[in-house]
């Protein structure tokens, strides 16, 4: 397998995943890539996943294994009172 056919089977895996999240109602972005770069300020449309690809092995001259792991978050505000903690999703 050329290295342009393991690429191209990358991006085209990332966007099949991309969809399939998208089209849930738990989720309104969709990320990918190093974690420390996704911007969680109020600009980001949560909630959101984040999808981490681990390593990629690869098997056969035809075959590549991804290993992805799946990260989902939603803003949350901390709340505080004398007598509790509580947190408050949104």
């Amino acid at each position: 397998m050329s290295n342009k056919r393991g690429i191209r089977s990358y991006y085209l895996i990332m966007e099949k995943l991309e969809q399939e999240l998208l089209a849930s109602p738990f989720v309104k972005t969709v990320t990918y890539g190093d974690i420390s770069q996704v911007d969680l300020r109020k600009q980001t449309i949560f909630p959101l996943s984040h999808i981490i690809v681990n390593n990629s092995t690869k098997r056969t001259s035809n075959d590549i294994q991804y290993n992805y792991s799946f990260n989902g978050y939603n803003r949350c505000q901390q709340s505080c009172s004398s007598r509790s903690i509580y947190w408050e999703y949104r």
